[in-house]
This record gives C-alpha cells, sequence and structure tokens, in this order.
C-alpha cells in the first residue's frame, strides 16, 4: 500500500491556509474539483469535501500515526519533523522510548530485522536513519538531570543537599546512579517547575521549591521526580507555546499521572499578544492529538489566533514590563 504521510501532510497543510505552494500530492484534487491551481500555487475550493476525504479511514489512520510520531519525537528531543513513513517512524521511536541497553551498530540490525523484519531496513531509509541517528546522540544525556533547588533538598544517605550544590554550582547536574528522586527527600517540597529550553532554565530563579530542565531525553527521570513530590506540590510546566510545547506538557502529565498547570497561560498569552511575532511555523495546533484538557483549549485558543510563541520571547516581553515570572506565577 502506498505510504501517505506525504500526502497527509500536503493536504492537511492546505486545509489549514486554504492556498499554499503546489505540490505533485494536489494534482488529484485538481482533476476532482477540489483545488486549483493558480501558476504555483494551490487555492482549497471545495473546504467540505477536503475534510470528507481526510475523515476516511485511510486517511484518519495515517494522520493519527503521523502525529503519535512527531509527538512523541518532540517528547524525546527528537528536533526532526515527520515527513515519510509516519508508520515506520512510530514503530522505531516507540522500540527507542523503551530500550535502557547499550547499542551500536549491530543492535541496529537486530533492532532493524526485530521491527521490520530486514536488517538493513533502518539504514536504508533516510528518515529512520535520521531518528536513529538523532537519538543516539542524545545518549550521553539520557541518563543525566539538571535541576535547581531553592529549598532544602536532602540526600537521604548524606549525600548534599542540592539546594546548597546549586548555590555554590549554580545548578545541579545528577548522573542516573544519583539521580532517582528516592534518593531525596521530597516531603516538604511545595512547587516544582519544569523547564523546557535550556536558556531560560539557566537564567531563571525561583522563591522556593525545584527548577528541572526537561530537554533531551529526560521525560522519563522528570516525570518520576513528579510522581514523588507530595499530592500538594504546585507543578507548572514552562514550555514553547507551540505543538511540541504543549506536546511535551501533555506527556510529562500522563507520564507523572500528576495535574499541572502549563506556562505560558492564555491570560499571560492574551497580555503579550500583540507584541508575539505572528506564527510562522511548519505545524499548527492539533487539538486531537492531546489528551489532557488544558493542552487541548490551550491548542484551540492558539490554532485560532494563529499564535506560537518561544521561552525566550515570552520572557522578554515580561521583563519589558517589568513583570518578573515569580510575581506572574506567585
Amino acid at each position: 500500500m502506498k505510504d501517505l504521510t506525504a500526502r497527509c501532510l500536503a493536504w492537511r497543510g492546505l486545509l489549514e491556509r486554504g492556498r499554499v505552494a503546489w505540490n505533485v500530492e494536489f494534482a488529484m484534487l485538481e482533476r476532482a474539483g477540489i483545488v486549483r491551481r493558480e501558476k504555483n500555487s494551490a487555492v482549497l475550493v471545495e473546504e467540505e469535501e477536503l475534510q470528507r476525504l481526510l475523515a476516511t479511514p485511510e486517511f484518519s489512520d495515517a494522520l493519527a500515526k503521523l502525529d503519535s510520531a512527531e509527538s512523541l519525537a518532540a517528547a524525546m528531543g527528537l528536533g526532526l519533523r515527520i515527513t515519510d513513513r509516519a508508520a515506520d517512524c512510530l514503530r522505531l521511536l516507540m522500540a527507542l522510548e523503551k530500550t535502557e541497553q547499550a547499542v551500536g551498530l549491530v543492535w541496529r540490525q537486530q533492532l532493524s530485522a526485530e521491527l521490520f523484519g530486514n536488517s538493513k531496513h533502518i539504514g536504508s531509509v533516510s528518515i529512520l536513519s535520521r531518528i536513529y541517528e538523532d537519538w543516539l546522540a542524545l545518549k550521553p544525556s539520557r541518563g543525566e538531570l539538571r535541576l535547581k533547588a531553592f529549598s532544602p533538598l536532602t540526600h537521604t544517605a548524606g549525600g548534599p543537599d542540592l539546594s546548597e550544590v546549586t548555590k555554590y554550582q549554580g545548578q545541579a547536574v545528577l548522573m542516573s546512579s544519583h539521580a532517582g528522586p528516592q534518593q531525596y527527600d521530597l516531603s516538604c517540597l511545595c512547587f516544582i517547575m519544569t523547564c523546557e529550553n535550556l536558556s531560560p532554565f539557566l537564567e531563571l530563579t525561583l522563591p522556593a521549591g525545584l527548577l528541572v530542565y526537561t530537554g533531551g531525553y529526560a521525560s522519563r527521570g522528570v516525570a518520576a521526580w513528579l510522581r514523588s513530590a507530595p499530592a500538594s506540590c504546585r507543578w507548572v510546566h514552562f514550555g514553547d507555546f507551540d505543538p511540541d510545547g504543549l506536546t511535551i506538557f501533555d506527556r510529562l502529565s500522563v507520564a507523572s499521572e500528576r495535574d499541572g498547570e502549563f506556562f505560558p497561560n492564555q491570560e499571560t498569552l492574551e497580555l503579550l499578544q500583540a507584541d508575539l511575532p505572528a506564527w510562522q511555523g511548519a505545524r499548527a495546533f492539533r487539538e486531537g492529538s492531546l489528551r489532557g484538557d488544558q493542552a487541548k483549549v490551550l491548542a484551540r485558543w492558539g490554532g485560532r489566533h494563529k499564535l506560537q510563541a518561544e521561552q525566550e520571547q515570552v520572557l522578554y516581553q515580561l521583563r519589558k514590563r517589568v513583570m518578573p515570572l515569580d510575581g506572574v506565577l506567585f
């Protein structure tokens, strides 16, 4: 069966924008009168008919696999778009997310044979090879946890208090053998902020609590800390307001079995909206790919207002208004 990933991307992009650059995938829509070609552009003529086509089981299944693959890649810290073979990409990403073993070329071939019945399939398909290589490049940081403690966080076996490490080193970088939350006393922790990007993580200070960097492949480790915190502990996730940022928050919520708050919230976005740049990204918000109600509401708002914003842009606009982050959150 023909892989539908490229067609799904092209057709959905046209449905979202109404007019896009011409693509060979639009030829059959042009013949059906759904699309009109104007020089080098495709113009959508029959929106309802295109919606009906994309809702058929064949396309809806392909779109669901595409959204799942893109969401998982984002949560794993892989900065790539899924543009081909979404089903194969999703299968590979799910396998890589679960593995804990040492890997190499031989293991890649073994994995390829197990997943696809061909030991050379991952290496011979461009998008699969890139996923594997990008995942492998993150290997040194997968067992690493970066955090800043602004409240006492003592080691249960007499190791250093993480607030003291933060005071003298600026941050604490814990490797896998020392990164388990069970090794620290979290009983008095009242606030945790997870932070998507490294630059804001390094810049921010909090009046109290714990700041945790979620970049790279740290989602499982971060989720463990969130699960171990007291039920009364407030959790805020500070991320990019874009499809990937909401996905990371959504997956952390599910993995940690914890309700949190996404920041920037709608109130802050409405305050800053006039000074945030118009969305120019390749991906649109897709409410259907998210599970949490809060993430769905924000995705719906962002899509309606054609607005996306990076953490750094939000911080810059808050500083211009002399509104420190802790003043907005606390």
